[in-house]
């Protein structure tokens, strides 16, 4: 935005500051924050003292930022006393104001000063800077996308057409081919009917004359002609005892029609071409703030809605729940807590007296069992809570919780199973009611090995880190409960050295998966779908072994550390408060 005379002008391009004939600006001192005309450039400008040390910027050079630098108070001049500028804003009667509206009439109001207009305007510009990056992103990406539509509305368009095109021309081909096939046969069918026509005419000529001797002698035997017998006897011997001839039956006989089975392999198919990914911007992690724990791991680590942090150190057996202080750690509330595998916050308030003290519920899986505390830490015991998962599962005694993780709607999701039993994820409300539970797929095959590691997404999948020690894998289930896609990490980062060893993951506001690669410090990044989308190695900003993840502000994680076995008792570890960008 340029530099306006008055709030009211504010939208008005503005002409040159140091001359009264409205010229055009074509350039801005950033010192004196004044934009000028050419001429008033060379004219006038120039004879300020300390000009030629000045920063003069030709205005086609300047971003939105460095415009955005012109919106000060003293831009404006006083409606009340036009001979002034004013010096703030007035946030009770919502104007700006100069200092003698302040003394005068505006005693006792709520002001903005110079300086928390300036924060205010950094915190502007930071983010216009990123809406400009993401406009620009989305912009290049809509135009890729608008080019690949195209694209594939003229080939859509060309293939109907081939095929439809080959269709006919097939169906040409075997009307020909089913014409000359039927004509062969025609052919063949007259040529054999005329021979077998003919043999038969001629076996039913000779059997005629035959039966006609036969009958003849038959004739004269059953009369008692015996004269006629003696005198015919010669020739009746001859004609009834001749060999009769014996006839051919030898045919060129018709063939069987073989139809072949017609399949699409006959006519033509479609190639498989793929999917078409769409480059993604560069993934980007880094530190925007980092402080030191009093723990030596951070195991377990979860964030309350006004921003306090709960963390667990399996090693220690402690569980802490903190608030940063600048660059420093506060411990708010401290306990000795056995064997923690897990735990999520419910931040929404489910009465008004939660809602009144503001409270976070706290889920915990220790000891095989499912716990709740409060923000005040306040143990509620397993059988006090509604949220008992055997009932609901086919699960054996041994079969206990092992992780937990509550959606954005308070719905409770429970990974169930140790080593050696059945394992199973199960869904309950927030009365505790089980709404879903995944044991087994279509075949009746287990889904899972052993649950260890679980969130959700917006569109209602639900994804769990699944496996024993290093043999793990990412399994992303639909609503349904069916495999949507089985994650394994990446042949480029992965190998038999650098196993695929995730230790927690989280999704983001736009829907995408965080997952922690502990032992290469790498951080793996899908979409809602389980698919991969870029990955960031945290040891190129100085960060090790990265065990745990929970959203921060926008834009921003916490990733909880871990130390070695043999590393120094006196090494805490560290949490680190990053800003991503790309995904």
């Amino acid at each position: 935005m340029a530099s306006s005379k008055s709030l009211q002008r504010g939208q008005i391009p503005v002409g040159c500051e140091l001359c009264d004939g409205g010229n055009k600006i074509k350039f801005k001192c950033l010192d004196c924050q004044l934009l000028m005309c050419s001429r008033c450039k060379d004219k006038v400008h120039a004879r300020f003292k300390n000009a030629t040390e000045h920063r003069i910027r030709d205005i086609k050079e300047l971003d939105l930022e460095e415009e955005v630098d012109t919106f000060n108070f003293t831009d404006v001049k006083c409606l009340e006393h036009p001979d002034q500028a004013c010096c703030v804003y007035c946030q009770t009667c919502k104007k700006v104001i100069c200092l003698k509206c302040v003394t005068k009439v505006h005693n006792g109001h709520t002001f903005i000063d110079e300086e928390e207009l300036n924060d205010k305007k950094t915190i502007t510009k930071s983010g216009q800077k990123k809406a400009d990056e993401s406009i620009h992103n989305l912009t290049s990406t809509l135009h890729k996308v608008q080019d690949i539509k195209d694209q594939e509305d003229a080939k859509f368009r060309k293939i109907k057409q081939d095929i439809l095109s080959h269709r006919d021309a097939f169906k040409c081909k075997v009307d020909k081919h089913a014409d000359n096939l039927v004509k062969d046969l025609e052919q063949t069918w007259e040529l054999n009917s005329q021979e077998i026509g003919a043999k038969h005419s001629k076996i039913k000529k000779t059997l005629k004359k035959l039966q006609r001797k036969s009958n003849t002698v038959k004739s004269i035997t059953t009369s008692k002609d015996f004269v006629k017998f003696f005198d015919d006897f010669d020739k009746f011997a001859v004609s009834l005892c001749g060999a009769t001839p014996q006839e051919n039956l030898e045919f060129s006989l018709l063939g069987r029609f073989l139809p072949d089975k017609i399949t699409m392999v006959n006519f033509g198919s479609m190639e498989n071409r793929g999917n078409l990914e769409i480059q993604h911007p560069k993934i980007e992690f880094k530190i925007a703030k980092q402080f030191t724990t009093q723990l030596r791991n951070v195991h377990n680590i979860c964030r309350c809605s006004d921003g306090t942090l709960w963390i667990y150190d399996g090693i220690l057996e402690k569980l802490q729940h903190i608030k940063f202080d600048n660059q420093n750690i506060t411990i708010m509330s401290e306990s000795n807590c056995f064997s923690i595998c897990d735990m999520a916050a419910m931040n929404a308030c489910t009465n008004l007296v939660e809602a009144a003290l503001g409270e976070t519920k706290l889920f915990i899986i220790s000891e095989t069992k499912l716990f709740i505390i409060n923000s005040s830490t306040v143990w509620l015991k397993h059988d006090e809570s509604n949220y008992v998962v055997r009932p609901y599962t086919n699960c054996t005694s041994q079969s206990q919780p092992v992780c937990v993780h509550i959606t954005k709607d308070n719905r409770v999701i429970v990974g169930v199973g140790r080593r050696g039993t059945k394992a199973a994820v199960v869904v309950m409300g927030q009365d505790g009611g089980c709404l879903e539970k995944y044991e087994e797929d279509s075949n009746k095959e287990p889904l899972f090995t052993r649950p260890r590691l679980i969130t959700s997404t917006n569109n209602g999948n639900i994804c769990v880190v699944d496996g024993i020690d290093s043999d793990c894998r990412v399994l992303v289930l639909g609503k349904e409960g069916d495999i949507k896609q089985v994650y394994i990490g990446q042949p480029k980062i992965n190998t038999e050295e650098k196993t695929f060893t995730p230790s927690d993951l989280l999704t983001t506001p736009a829907d995408n998966i965080v997952v922690t690669d502990i032992f290469i410090s790498t951080l793996h990044i899908l979409n809602s779908e389980g698919k991969f989308i870029g990955h960031y190695n945290l040891h190129d900003i100085g960060i090790i072994y990265p065990c745990r993840l929970t959203l921060s502000t926008e834009g921003h994680i916490y990733v909880g550390c871990s130390n070695t076995r043999d590393s120094p008792e006196t090494l805490k570890a560290k949490i680190y408060e990053l800003e991503y960008s790309g995904f």
